[in-house]
C-alpha cells in the first residue's frame, strides 16, 4: 500500500496492490482524494478476467475484460508498478520481451516492448556512471520510455518517459556506483546532498537476507562514538521509515548526529525482499527481531563504535518488540520505546477504526457495526487453516498468533538495563493507554531504571499536530520534534556518565 501526495493542490493518491505469493496480480485499488471529489477505481483479477468498478461523484461504472496470463499492472501515478515491470525483466535471462500490461485508469490492456541495450554512460548528481540501459515502447501509441540499471546488483536507478516529462531517480540505488568498493560490508564515509552528516553505506545481516544500512556520524571526528540503532514500526519500511513526505528516522539520525551520536538505520526485510518471503510462515521474529539483533552484532564489531554504549530505539511495533531484541542481543546499554503498544493489535485496530469513524461523523451504530465486522474478520483468520492464505490487515494466522503470545511489559521488567519510554499525547494509533500500561507494569515490578516521558501535541511520528491527529497530517511535510530528540540525547548522556 502506498500513499502519494502530489503537485496538484490538496490531492492525494492512495493505492493498494495485492499479489499472490508468486507475484501474480490479484487486486488493485486506487482512490484519488481531491478538494471537490473522491474517485475510487478497483480491479479484481480472477479466472482470466479483469473486473473493474469505477465510482466517481456517486456514479458507478463497471467493466469486464479478458487478461492474458503473465500480465502486469501499470499505472503512471504509481512508480512501484514501473519498477516491478522493469525489475522482473532485468532479472530474467531475456534480452527483449513483449509484456501485457493492464492500465486500470484506462480500463484496458496494452502491449509494451522492452529490450536490453548496451552499457551506456549516465550522469547522476553531476557525475558519470556506467549503466545498462533498457529501452521500451508502449505499442498502441508509440510512447517511449527508458530505464537504467546498476549492472552490479540489478537495481533500477533511473526511469523516464520523455513525452510526459516524467523522470524518477532512485537515489539509494546509485550508492554502489559512487563507492566502487570491493567489500560489500564497508563503504567510505561520504557527503550527500540529502544527508546533513557524514555517513557510510553498509550491507549486513543474515546471509540469505542481507540488508542495506546507513551509518551516519557526527561532523566532529572521534576515535569511538556512542551509537543508536533505529528499529521500524509495522509495514515494509525503508531505512528512513518514510511515510508520505516524512522521514522520521532521518530526522532522529540527524538530530542525534548533532548531539554526538552515530546512528544506524536500515531497510526492513519486508521492504528489501517482500515478494521472496514466505508470508504463510512469517512472524515478527523473522520480520524484525532477527535483523535488529544482527544490527547490534554488526555495530559491536566496528572499531569506530563504542561497543559499551550501543543503544536501540524501537518505534511503534519496534517499541513493542524492543524488550525481546534486548534480551536476545544482550550487549545493549539501554533501549528506548517510542510509541510502543502494550495492548493487543486487535484492540489497537478496533480503537483506531472507532476513533477515525466517529471523527468523520459516522453514527455510533454504524461505527459499532464497522468495528464488529473487523473483529469478526480477525477471529475468522485465527480460525483458518495454516495452509490457507487468509489475511487480516495483511497478516496471517501464524503472524497474529506470534504477536498474541508476546507480553512486552512482562519482558521489560526482566531487563536489567535502563529503559526510556516516550509517547506523543496526540497519538491515536498507539495511545496514552499503552503508555500507562508500560508505566503500571514497571511500577508494580518496582523497576527504578525505567524513565517515562510524554509530549503534548505530538502524533504517532512525534511530529506536531494542530487539533486531533487523523493520520492525514502524515502526508504534510513535518519534522520529528526537537524536544524529543534532545530528551533522548540527554537520557543517553546520563546513562553513559554513570560509567
Amino acid at each position: 500500500e502506498n500513499i502519494y501526495y502530489t503537485t496538484i493542490p490538496e490531492t492525494i493518491f492512495r493505492e493498494e496492490s495485492v499479489f499472490s505469493s508468486d507475484i501474480i496480480p490479484e487486486k488493485y485499488d486506487l482512490t484519488i482524494f481531491s478538494p471537490n471529489a473522491k474517485r475510487n477505481i478497483s480491479v479484481v483479477f480472477k479466472d482470466g478476467k479483469a473486473l473493474l468498478t469505477d465510482i466517481f461523484r456517486g456514479n458507478k461504472a463497471e467493466k469486464e475484460w479478458v487478461v492474458n496470463p503473465g500480465f502486469e499492472i501499470l499505472d503512471n501515478n504509481v512508480i512501484d508498478h514501473w519498477y516491478m515491470v522493469l525489475k522482473k525483466f532485468v532479472c530474467s535471462d531475456k534480452d527483449s520481451a513483449e509484456i501485457t500490461v493492464v492500465v486500470p485508469v484506462l480500463k484496458r490492456n496494452f502491449k509494451i516492448k522492452v529490450k536490453k541495450s548496451e552499457i551506456k554512460s549516465i550522469e547522476l548528481e553531476n557525475k558519470k556512471y556506467e549503466s545498462l540501459k533498457i529501452d521500451g515502447i508502449l505499442l498502441s501509441n508509440n510512447v517511449k520510455f527508458s530505464g537504467w540499471v546498476n549492472p552490479e546488483d540489478g537495481e533500477i536507478i533511473k526511469f523516464s518517459i520523455p513525452a510526459q516529462s516524467f523522470e524518477m531517480v532512485l537515489s539509494d540505488s546509485i550508492i554502489p556506483f559512487m563507492k566502487k568498493e570491493p567489500e560489500l560490508n564497508r563503504g567510505s564515509i561520504a557527503e550527500s546532498k540529502k544527508e546533513k552528516f557524514p555517513f557510510e553505506r553498509v550491507i549486513f545481516g543474515i546471509d540469505r537476507w542481507k540488508l542495506k544500512g546507513k551509518l551516519s556520524f557526527p561532523a566532529v571526528k572521534k576515535k569511538k562514538y556512542p551509537a543508536l540503532i533505529l528499529v521500524h514500526g509495522s509495514g515494509p519500511l525503508d531505512e528512513d521509515e518514510t511515510i508520505g513526505p516524512n522521514k522520521p528516522f532521518r530526522d532522529i539520525a540527524e538530530g542525534l548526529n548533532q548531539e554526538g551520536y552515530a546512528v544506524f538505520r536500515y531497510e526492513k526485510r519486508t521492504h528489501a525482499y517482500g515478494p521472496l518471503l514466505d508470508i504463510k510462515t512469517l512472524t515478527v521474529r523473522e520480520e524484525t527481531i532477527d535483523d535488529a539483533v544482527e544490527a547490534v552484532k554488526y555495530l559491536s564489531t566496528r572499531k569506530d563504535i563504542d561497543k559499551k554504549n550501543i543503544f536501540l530505539l524501537g518505534h511503534s511495533l519496534g517499541g513493542f518488540i524492543a524488550p525481546y531484541i534486548a534480551k536476545k542481543a544482550k550487549c545493549l546499554r539501554g533501549i528506548i520505546i517510542a510509541a510502543g503498544n502494550t495492548r493487543s493489535l486487535k484492540e489497537l485496530v478496533a480503537d483506531q477504526i472507532k476513533y477515525r469513524s466517529l471523527l468523520s461523523g459516522l453514527p455510533e451504530e454504524d461505527v459499532r457495526k464497522k468495528v464488529d465486522e473487523v473483529i469478526n474478520q480477525y477471529e475468522s483468520v485465527l480460525r483458518s487453516d495454516y495452509s490457507e492464505l487468509k489475511l487480516w490487515i495483511g497478516l496471517t494466522r501464524k503472524y497474529l498468533e506470534d504477536l498474541n503470545s508476546r507480553n512486552p511489559v512482562q519482558e521489560l521488567v526482566k531487563l536489567d538495563i535502563p529503559v526510556l519510554i516516550i509517547q506523543g499525547e496526540s497519538d491515536y494509533q498507539v495511545t496514552m493507554k499503552d503508555f500507562e500500561g508500560w508505566k503500571k507494569g514497571a511500577i508494580n515490578a518496582g523497576k527504578r531504571n525505567v524513565t517515562f516521558k510524554s509530549f503534548p501535541g505530538l502524533n504517532h511520528l512525534f511530529m506536531k499536530v494542530k487539533g486531533k491527529s487523523t493520520g492525514m497530517e502524515y502526508m504534510i511535510p513535518g519534522k520529528v520534534s526537537d524536544d524529543v530528540i534532545k530528551f533522548i540525547a540527554s537520557w543517553m548522556n546520563s546513562i553513559i556518565q554513570k560509567e
